[in-house]
């Protein structure tokens, strides 16, 4: 009959998980029962930690794609299917630069992409993908290819994250930067080259302070257009 699993201890009191069976055998002398087992521990410790990682990858934040060697996708867990807008069912066998990809991605990071893949090397790079609602995100995406026994690719394994809220800020730092130098940089420039047109003489003849706080006007001038 099965035992099935049981909880049991080893010689030195540690904990173990079997599974065993019981087998009656005719014996000159009577009924003689065999039993046969084997340690579950690993086994089970093991479909533990997968399971933990599976319910990780759920409820992770961070997007996972699987691709096999065409790059067509195989899986990819709930965060990007939200963040593509494209259920899992509508996307497999599919290549997601047919539809994902943005015109508007980084030429230099899509080569470098495509190199990767050809060459079956790693790769970490920023690129816009398109919703399926046609509105564009920025990720940063990082991808590994997985080896099988004979050390071929057999699938690729994509991790990444929406940074579209980083890109966002950092534009609009660029953009004000770029305002207040332009709106610095005109009346700066008059009053700039006004000082340089009193040293030059065009007021005429002035007091000797005059000329000390001409020359403070022009350093203070060459430093803010420094800045």
């Amino acid at each position: 009959s099965e035992l099935g699993e049981a909880r049991a201890r080893r010689f030195d009191g540690l904990p173990i998980l079997v599974e065993g069976t019981v087998r009656p055998m005719q014996a000159p002398e009577g009924t003689l029962y065999v039993i046969a087992g084997r340690d579950l521990t690993a086994v089970r410790m093991t479909q533990k930690r997968l399971k933990e990682q599976a319910f990780l990858i759920q409820k992770s934040k961070s997007f996972v794609l699987t691709l096999d060697t065409a790059q067509r996708v195989v899986w990819c867990n709930p965060c990007f299917e939200k963040l593509s807008g494209y259920a899992l069912s509508s996307m497999l066998g599919r290549r997601p630069g047919e539809f994902l990809f943005d015109r508007d991605s980084p030429a230099k990071a899509v080569a470098a992409i495509d190199a990767a893949f050809i060459a079956g090397t790693s790769f970490s790079e920023e690129i816009i993908l398109r919703h399926a609602n046609g509105r564009p995100f920025w990720v940063q995406i990082e991808a590994h290819p997985m080896h099988g026994e004979d050390g071929s690719v057999e699938k690729w394994v994509a991790l990444g994250l929406d940074i579209t809220a980083r890109k966002r800020e950092e534009q609009q730092h660029v953009d004000f930067v770029s305002m207040v130098s332009h709106e610095l940089r005109t009346p700066l420039t008059v009053v700039s080259g006004s000082f340089d047109a009193l040293a030059m003489g065009v007021g005429g003849d002035l007091p000797e302070v005059c000329h000390s706080l001409i020359e403070m006007g022009q350093r203070n001038c060459a430093h803010l257009s420094t800045l």
